[in-house]
């Protein structure tokens, strides 16, 4: 494996570990509010940073050493910099584009809106 790759494959496990925190530490807070004796667990501030901490953790030490993990990280990474990336310029015109066409598209479903209520408010009216 790579040094440069080892890096970026770091990074991505300690994003999973910040995110498998962020999960659970907003799916326990809902718990809490929903349920009372989850709530009275979830009132100790131990548990409140232990249990989001722990996770993370347990998903860090997971992704570091499962076996399968990190060759598959690797090779991710390595197709990853073979992608061809569109330059600026290009990225910018197919914004451009994409920012038109939702404008085109926001105003012709805006037209039939109109025109259907319309419609409903003529035969409404009959």
């Amino acid at each position: 494996m790579e040094a440069e790759n080892k890096k970026i494959i770091l990074a991505a496990y300690l994003v999973a570990a910040a995110l498998t925190h962020f999960v659970v530490l907003v799916v326990f807070q809902s718990l809490a509010v929903s349920f009372g004796p989850i709530g009275r667990l979830w009132a100790n501030e131990a548990l409140q940073h232990i249990v989001p901490l722990g996770s993370a953790a347990a998903m860090f030490l997971f992704l570091m050493f499962q076996p399968k993990v990190g060759p598959f990280s690797n090779e991710v990474v390595t197709e990853t910099k073979k992608v061809v990336w569109p330059s600026q310029k290009d990225t910018y015109s197919m914004t451009i584009v994409c920012c038109v066409m939702l404008v085109i598209s926001g105003l012709v479903l805006g037209a039939f809106d109109f025109v259907s209520s319309n419609l409903v408010k003529m035969f409404i009216n009959l």
